[in-house]
């Protein structure tokens, strides 16, 4: 797959392991009658929504009690897989981990806007408003809403932990990159999704990088991986700087 060899390839060339999560409705994971990777309801895009982070975050456990318990966890997708990255690290509270959204939306409602709204099927979708095409979108608008409050989640979280004397996100490292020339995920909904990030890392970063949404993952040798690979090593810093406080 390209995932494989554009980016967990050149990643294991610096020894990095890497585990691709094959996602609910895509590849063999499809529906009965699925087209390509268009699901057939909105219920079915929020399965896979719903599915694809808690089951990345799953198993980012599973590989520690498997394997190794200090393994340094990255989450990394492209696209949508950059926004349910971002979810399923928030999902590992008290834990250190990074993740590096590469062209990540802040939320599903980017299938609303820009070069992917033509992949929705509105006829479909507003016969069954009453041929209403703006309700049709206000219903689909209030669905994703379901799963798109990210920030709040992560704040909810942050609000249990403190009241443990503990810290939800003590060690996450965050970083999110945009392409300049994106015509698929808008430039304001990538800077919303490092505005999420800076809720798990206040020193977040956000890199704009030359191309557009294609072109960049053409290049994810020499523009993603090696962001990713500078995740890796501050991660291993900002738990490292932590140990003699926690020998003391």
């Amino acid at each position: 797959s390209q995932r494989r060899t554009r980016v967990a390839i050149p990643l294991a060339e610096s020894g990095i392991t890497s585990m691709l999560l094959q996602i609910p409705f895509y590849g063999a994971r499809r529906a009965k009658d699925q087209r390509k990777h268009f699901t057939r309801t909105v219920e079915n895009f929020m399965m896979c929504a719903h599915g694809s982070y808690t089951e990345a975050a799953k198993l980012a456990h599973w590989v520690k009690a498997e394997y190794q318990p200090n393994a340094s966890i990255v989450f990394t997708g492209f696209s949508f897989g950059g926004c349910m990255a971002t979810y399923a690290a928030s999902m590992l509270v008290g834990e250190p981990c990074a993740v590096v959204s590469c062209c990540g939306p802040s939320s599903p409602h980017v299938v609303l806007t820009g070069v992917l709204r033509g992949g929705n099927d509105w006829r479909k979708l507003t016969e069954e408003s009453g041929g209403d095409q703006e309700k049709a979108e206000l219903r689909v608008v209030r669905v994703f809403d379901e799963i798109a409050d990210m920030a709040g989640q992560i704040e909810d979280a942050k609000k249990r932990e403190q009241s443990k004397n503990g810290a939800a996100y003590k060690h996450h490292v965050c970083v999110s990159i945009a392409a300049r020339d994106d015509s698929f995920v808008s430039m304001s909904s990538m800077k919303r999704m490092h505005e999420v990030q800076r809720a798990m890392d206040p020193s977040a970063e956000l890199s704009v990088v030359a191309g557009g949404h294609g072109s960049t993952f053409l290049r994810s040798k020499t523009v993603y991986v090696p962001r990713i690979l500078d995740a890796i090593d501050e991660l291993h810093r900002r738990i490292d700087a932590t140990v003699p406080a926690m020998n003391a």
